[in-house]
């Protein structure tokens, strides 16, 4: 420590320096995109007998969360098929009354549920709905 003429230290309080400046965030438009939350859409199909009665139609590209209600007296189940038959979710059988949960990623297109229990497709058990591109936002 510095000492003064009579031989007593000199008590020098520390500066005070004020903290740097925040320094602006650069906005990079490939990492705004690959912040963008995914969207979530959500259907509801009721299954009764050879009959699938969707509430929508038409979905927007991401995740979708459906429910599938058994309302009829019979088994059935839900299968999401692809345009090109691909079968990309199904649930277990659902008992009269139950109801079960699928969860999946979409693109856009077209896509099919469908009853797989057998002779249920053929008589009238499937049912097409559209997954289109999500809106553009402007700013």
């Amino acid at each position: 420590m510095p000492a003064t003429a009579g031989g007593a230290p000199l008590l020098v309080p520390p500066l005070a320096v004020p903290p740097p400046p925040p320094v602006p965030a650069v906005e990079r438009p490939a990492a705004r995109a690959a912040a963008a939350p995914v969207r979530t859409s959500r259907m509801l199909v009721y299954a009764s007998e050879f009959r699938l009665n969707p509430s929508r139609r038409v979905i927007t590209a991401g995740r979708l969360i459906l429910q599938v209600k058994n309302i009829g007296e019979d088994d059935h189940n839900l299968v999401i098929r692809a345009a090109n038959g691909h079968v990309l979710k199904a649930t277990p059988v659902i008992l009269p009354g139950g109801l079960e949960t699928l969860r999946v990623r979409l693109t856009p297109g077209r896509y099919w549920l469908v009853c797989t229990i057998p002779g249920h497709e053929a008589h009238g058990m499937v049912r097409s709905f559209t997954v289109r591109k999500p809106p553009v936002r402007r700013r």
